[in-house]
């Protein structure tokens, strides 16, 4: 995966079903954390972080279990190209894409 540390986990939620309840409680994770979020105390600021990069690993994963179940090779990888040169020629970043 093109995606660095945020790669799909694969000991856990096997089934695309279960995968999407794990994807939906991490993101009310999020939501409590973000709700919890104080800028100024900074004592929540690791937890919602932390609680963004699950979500992004949720996310990860679904749509790695979303590749194996429709069985088309290198469809994450390719969508995240897509989505990279498109928010780059959009002007969202400037970081060369090569």
């Amino acid at each position: 995966m093109k995606t660095g540390l945020i790669t799909p986990v694969t000991g856990i939620d096997s089934d695309i079903e279960k995968c999407k309840e794990h994807l939906c409680n991490e993101y009310a994770e999020f939501k409590n954390a973000w709700t919890n979020w104080d800028e100024q105390n900074g004592k929540t600021t690791a937890e919602l972080v932390e609680e963004l990069v699950d979500l992004a690993t949720s996310c990860m994963t679904l749509a790695d279990r979303v590749e194996k179940k429709v069985k088309i090779p290198a469809l994450v990888d390719n969508t995240l190209l897509m989505v990279a040169s498109k928010n780059y020629s959009r002007g969202y970043h400037n970081n060369p894409m090569i």
